[in-house]
């Protein structure tokens, strides 16, 4: 009789099994000024009914922040799929993880939302990381090169990105430099780096 029990919890609960890696790709989250714009893509033979998208602020209670109602996925293709939270915590890390109706579970992302609207660039320092990250605006995911100057003005670097943020070492380079970052020629931020 448990063998029997146990064949049908298996039985019913199958689609929770399902390895959830297999039901969806390229799940990324890009912060662009006070807004993360999240894609995915959900693997062809692979469906749901109703996507819910969740936020957390300490990665573990999570709350909807938007729905695309309706079926997921397609039999035959790959479907990809695009939300845009329009309201994340500023200045916080914000957790994302798709909820792909009672079928599957994302992996969960951590993004981090700097508030951009003071100034066009916000330098920030991670001890636990021992980095610097700058962060910019790049809404199109336009090509964005950065480039790091002495107070005499050598160059000591140059970086290009289609992202919206450049990392490093806090050791890398240490002393007074200049940075300028520029995107197709123009001009769009400069100032000191530690």
């Amino acid at each position: 009789m448990r063998i029997l029990l146990s064949l049908c919890l298996l039985i019913v609960f199958s689609p929770y099994l399902r390895g959830q890696e297999g039901f969806y790709r390229d799940f990324e989250a890009v912060p662009q000024s006070n807004e993360v714009d999240l894609e995915w893509v959900i693997v062809a033979g692979n469906s749901c009914v109703n996507t819910y998208i969740t936020r957390s602020v300490d990665g573990v209670d999570f709350d909807t922040v938007g729905t695309i109602a309706g079926l997921c996925g397609d039999d035959d293709e790959d479907i990809f799929y695009a939300y845009t939270d329009t309201a994340p915590v500023v200045n916080r890390v914000n957790y994302y993880r798709i909820q792909f109706g009672n079928v599957a579970r994302s992996t969960i992302l951590p993004v981090e939302v700097i508030d951009l609207t003071k100034q066009s660039y916000q330098l920030v320092y991670d001890p636990a990381l021992a980095q610097y990250t700058l962060y910019f605006s790049n809404p199109g995911r336009a090509e964005v090169t950065l480039e790091t100057y002495t107070y005499s003005g050598q160059r000591l670097s140059q970086q290009v990105t289609t992202r919206n943020q450049f990392s490093w070492p806090a050791t890398e380079q240490q002393g007074f430099r200049l940075f300028v970052l520029r995107s197709e020629g123009r001009l769009l931020a400069s100032g000191h780096l530690p």
